[in-house]
């Protein structure tokens, strides 16, 4: 009801909304004017009926299955009118006052001629006399086409991409002779405040939005996932539920704003298309491990070999009779080399630090290893040199990365290879095991090596020495012994800690 009066109350006469559901639950339809039983599940008749009591329906609110159809008292002249257009006679459109409200007609239409049963509400719809039209998803989820659309509300449990992507269709269409259409598609979450898990409402929109790309909340990036609503993750309390949707039906009055954001990142792309990538948490990066370990070792070794060769050289100074100038030209010479045996492990740490001092470089560093593998084990058969990893951080702290060249198939793979690798260990034939210090305690972490990578011991080790050129010193455990299950097992529950740490994700950006 609050979506019907946001958009009511934004649109007026304009508004032409449809709300799509999975069932008609005919048998919800009150019998008299007594009968309020409450309405407590989703269907053509609940929301109906919900909307007609509410008054936000008015006169221009309707339903339409492929049993149950229902027209406002007010547009009786103006269907019987365009049901003569279509050809139908007088007693092939029935109109019924039903029992329990006589504002409201129920149409019947004999079965032969029922194929013009959606064209009449559609010539209804498009003419305002019915402004809110609510309907199954089997009957106008797919081919149904209404561009005067300007409002949807997915009342839907349907989350696979081809059943959705029909449903949104109905809405993002084009309407000739009004260039500035902007529609808003409205999701339907139901959500228990308190609690850590998605549930099966919010799981359900995070796969449709897997797969639809569009403008974010509040940044003009074109991109899929849900993180472009920034809407957090759970547990959600009832002040947290109360600001989403406050955000939403601010963001739905904006029509002109939407459309400005729409334009504003269309133009801002560089390359102009879209581009598959892999969006994870900086959390996950082993940026501090590398700082943290791999970085302070080089430089305390190469510190402590010039520093011992330096030391070794100058116990010679007490054989040298050669006066000051000689002392002092020897002191330099021995302090130039031990610099210059520590300089290549300064130089190495260094390099380091500057690739991996931005969390997108860290990243980076990563996507290496992964391409280098797979090139190395022939799953992509681009040249390396062809490739090129891009990444990026975004104002949010999500880190994104995606591979530019080579083909649609390889850069699958590597996106896959990447999410496996960065998400939680689940069951793989080999780890890669790095151990750092950790305020004083030995910390392991662990990254699954991607089945890809995984099948053969040759594909696992090409990986391991491109982590150890690119990222750091590490290991490799094969888990299908004795010894590697029980490192798995602690992988495993390494991962149950991190629990809350979100899941890398594959969207798709405009760039």
């Amino acid at each position: 009801m609050q979506i019907a009066r946001t958009e009511s109350g934004a649109l007026g006469d304009d508004l032409r909304m449809v709300v799509l559901t999975d069932y008609i639950r005919a048998a919800d339809l009150p019998r008299s004017a007594d009968d309020v039983r409450p309405m407590a599940r989703l269907g053509v008749v609940p929301i109906f009926e919900q909307l007609r009591r509410s008054g936000l329906g008015g006169p221009g609110l309707a339903a339409i299955s492929g049993s149950l159809v229902i027209i406002p008292e007010a547009a009786r002249e103006q269907l019987e009118r365009l049901a003569a257009d279509l050809g139908l006679a007088a007693d092939q459109v029935r109109l019924s006052p039903l029992n329990h409200d006589p504002s409201y007609l129920r149409l019947q239409m004999p079965e032969a001629s029922r194929n013009l049963l959606v064209r009449l509400m559609t010539g209804l719809f498009r003419e305002g006399g019915v402004r809110i039209l609510v309907g199954t998803k089997s009957l106008l989820g797919e081919g149904w086409d209404a561009p005067s659309i300007n409002t949807l509300v997915l009342a839907s449990f349907v989350g696979s991409y081809m059943l959705s992507n029909q449903m949104r269709g109905r809405a993002i269409r084009t309407q000739p002779g009004n260039p500035t259409k902007a529609a808003n598609i409205w999701h339907l979450v139901c959500v228990e405040p308190g609690t850590h898990e998605s549930g099966p409402d919010l799981e359900t929109l995070a796969r449709r939005f897997t797969a639809f790309a569009g403008v974010a909340l509040d940044l003009p990036v074109i991109c899929s996932g849900m993180q472009r609503l920034d809407v957090g993750m759970p547990p959600y309390d009832g002040s947290a539920i109360a600001a989403i949707n406050a955000r939403m039906d601010a963001h739905a009055l904006d029509r002109g704003g939407l459309r400005q954001a729409w334009d504003t990142a269309l133009v801002a792309a560089e390359r102009q298309r879209i581009v598959q990538e892999v969006q994870t948490s900086p959390t996950v990066l082993p940026r501090g491990y590398v700082f943290g370990n791999t970085i302070r070792a080089l430089v305390y070794e190469g510190l402590g070999i010039g520093g011992f060769v330096t030391a070794q050289m100058l116990r010679g100074l007490q054989g040298i009779d050669s006066g000051w100038a000689g002392v002092l030209l020897y002191t330099g010479l021995t302090f130039l080399g031990g610099a210059a045996i520590a300089l290549p492990k300064l130089i190495r740490a260094g390099l380091l630090a500057i690739r991996h001092g931005p969390v997108a470089g860290s990243m980076r560093q990563i996507g290496c290893a992964v391409a280098d593998a797979l090139c190395e084990a022939n799953l992509v058969r681009s040249s390396r040199e062809e490739l090129k990893i891009i990444t990026e951080g975004a104002p949010g702290g999500h880190v994104y990365c995606s591979l530019d060249g080579g083909t649609t198939r390889e850069r699958t793979v590597f996106l896959d290879a990447m999410g496996e690798l960065l998400d939680p260990v689940e069951n793989p034939r080999y780890l890669i095991m790095r151990r750092s210090p950790w305020w004083g305690v030995d910390r392991t972490d662990y990254h699954a090596v991607p089945t890809a990578l995984g099948r053969k011991r040759g594909d696992a080790e090409a990986l391991l020495q491109a982590w150890r050129k690119h990222v750091g010193p590490a290991t490799l455990v094969y888990t299908r012994d004795a010894t590697g299950r029980a490192a798995l097992l602690r992988a495993r529950s390494h991962s149950l800690s991190s629990a809350f740490v979100p899941r890398s994700e594959r969207i798709s950006r405009w760039k």
